[in-house]
């Protein structure tokens, strides 16, 4: 699956109405407010993606220790993979655990100046 500025907009949605909207107006913003908008949105989209990945090391490091998991010269490759396909899955099923709050917030504001 490839992951698009809408397809994050759907993610961090609250409900579908919402989603649509979100992208009704990221759509309608001229090109340096979408411009900026789409800054915000994946960094976003990275501060999700790398917190996450620290999470999954932390998890992959304590199942070394217990001897669940070997290290491997591709570990920090094969942590970021696992990474991407949790995220993949949440995209699909638009379900997350992160707080998203300040993200729509600041996204709120942008297309707000954009209107």
């Amino acid at each position: 699956m490839q992951i698009t500025t809408e397809n994050i907009l759907k993610l961090i949605a609250i409900d579908s109405s919402s989603a649509n909207k979100l992208i009704s107006d990221f759509q309608a913003l001229d090109v340096d407010k979408k411009f900026l908008a789409e800054r915000v949105i994946w960094d976003a989209y990275d501060e999700l993606f790398n917190g996450r990945v620290e999470v999954n090391i932390q998890k992959a490091f304590e199942d070394v220790k217990n001897g669940k998991r070997e290290l491997s010269n591709n570990f920090y490759k094969e942590i970021k993979e696992q990474t991407e396909k949790e995220l993949e899955k949440e995209f699909l099923s638009k379900s997350t655990n992160t707080d998203l709050a300040a993200v729509r917030e600041k996204l709120e504001k942008v297309i707000q100046q954009g209107n």
